[in-house]
């Protein structure tokens, strides 16, 4: 479980990274050079538009904040 939850997280940092990459890389403008972005680095336009908004929309604040174990949730 716990090695479930590790590949999750660092997956969900992962899809921020990529989305953060394409946020510089390829800004909201005309899809022709993004879709062509996406095929060079063979990811799909819809998935990539989606981690792209999910960089755009977790601002730096939303991104502090982390979810306590449900275990120290219980110490608590």
């Amino acid at each position: 479980m716990h090695e479930g939850r590790r590949l999750m997280n660092e997956g969900c940092e992962n899809r921020l990274v990529i989305g953060d990459k394409l946020l510089s890389v390829v800004p909201s403008g005309p899809d022709g050079a993004f879709d062509q972005y996406c095929d060079e680095i063979s990811l799909s336009p819809r998935t990539a538009r989606e981690y792209r908004h999910t960089a755009h929309m977790c601002t730096p604040p939303a991104r502090g904040r982390q979810r306590r174990p449900r275990q120290l949730q219980r110490a608590l």
